[in-house]
């Protein structure tokens, strides 16, 4: 059970890139316009896994924190406690809460 978090690298591996439709699949950007702090990001796993590294960065800036908490979660322990894995969550939470105020603005400045 604990590499079941290998599961969506392994899948993305695995999956042609032509079989991820360009267009977007958020609810969330289709009632808003705007995208969500996750959009794109099964694409830049996707485009990682293949090393295409610029294009995976071109969909989310933050793809590589991404594959690095999916592909470590195996070996983080209980020994190493929640409070550590707490900070981690806020730190990535913080993270995707900032690139998604800043692709925001991006967004509405570059509209105006």
């Amino acid at each position: 059970m604990r590499f079941l978090s290998w599961s969506p690298l392994v899948l993305l591996a695995f999956l042609p890139q032509s079989l991820l439709p360009f267009a977007s699949l958020c609810g969330f950007k289709w009632l808003t316009g705007l995208p969500c702090p996750f959009c794109g990001l099964t694409h830049g796993l996707l485009f990682w896994m293949h090393g295409e590294w610029a294009e995976a960065l071109h969909w989310h800036l933050l793809t590589p924190m991404v594959f690095i908490l999916l592909a470590g979660a195996p070996f983080v322990t209980q020994n190493q406690g929640i409070a550590q894995q707490k900070r981690l969550l806020q730190l990535a939470s913080g993270a995707f809460a900032c690139y998604s105020v800043w692709r925001w603005c991006a967004i509405v400045l570059n509209k105006g």
